[in-house]
């Protein structure tokens, strides 16, 4: 997937947000020069598994993130 990837909601204890991929799952910011992140999260109660970042200028960037789970 090429783009760029930001989320700014939050999940709860009770209720996490999932990002879940599959085996061949890969984020592509296609810029790894610019200033881009190849997923920019912003929220609390997220789990990030499963799928690559590449071609970022950062991979994933948690900004004022709490409770977040990041697997492979």
């Amino acid at each position: 997937y090429k783009g760029e990837f930001t989320a700014s909601r939050s999940g709860t204890a009770d209720a996490r947000i999932t990002v879940c991929g599959s085996v061949g799952s890969i984020l592509d910011q296609d810029d790894v020069d610019g200033p881009g992140y190849g997923f920019h999260l912003m929220g609390d109660y997220w789990t990030l598994t499963g799928f690559t970042v590449r071609n970022a200028f950062k991979g994933i960037m948690l900004d004022g993130a709490d409770y977040n789970i990041l697997s492979k």
